[in-house]
């Protein structure tokens, strides 16, 4: 009997292991602890994350606003979010960052600094869209999708045409800086 316990033990602690050591999942990203946070202030957070995408004039000072990002010889323009964590973003660039590919949805990055994060679930993830997933991965979005997850929005990029096919498959070198 301890033999089958131990190695009952044994699987499910590998299984977990395995379940929690990357980023990001099927369908969006895996918190960085077995957590599902909503946002703690007002429910769910919806209206927060809508509101921090939506946000016209994003601008405090030289830490948010506009931002370069660019691929190959590719570039787009990004409006970051009005979020603390949009701001710390902000003050880290320039950044060049090796993105890795997962589910033919998303790049993703884990930065060695925690950022301020303030998760929600934003029900509909869309092209474009620049999130924090748990308090240091950076996230790029290239195609629309339902989810359940929880991010904290960095921004959106503004012209979405060719992002999919300028990001293609594997991994991409991607530079954000200040405009």
């Amino acid at each position: 009997m301890p033999k089958v316990r131990a190695a009952s033990l044994l699987f499910a602690a590998l299984t977990l292991a395995a379940f929690f050591s990357s980023c990001v999942r099927e369908g969006g990203a895996i918190p960085e602890t077995a957590q599902q946070t909503e946002n703690e202030d007002t429910g769910d957070g919806t209206d927060d994350m809508t509101d921090a995408l939506n946000t016209e004039n994003a601008s405090h000072g030289d830490e948010t606003g506009s931002v370069l990002v660019t691929v190959g010889d590719k570039s787009f323009s990004l409006t970051l979010a009005d979020t603390e964590a949009a701001r710390e973003f902000a003050a880290l660039l320039p950044l060049t960052l090796d993105m890795s590919e997962l589910n033919g949805n998303e790049k993703y990055f884990y930065l060695e600094e925690k950022l301020s994060s303030r998760p929600a679930v934003p029900d509909m993830i869309h092209s474009g869209d620049l999130m924090l997933y748990g308090s240091s991965c950076v996230v790029i979005f290239y195609d629309d999708f339902e989810t359940s997850y929880s991010y904290t929005p960095l921004g959106t990029i503004d012209d979405k045409d060719g992002l999919a096919d300028t990001l293609g498959k594997g991994s991409v070198t991607v530079t954000f800086e200040k405009k």
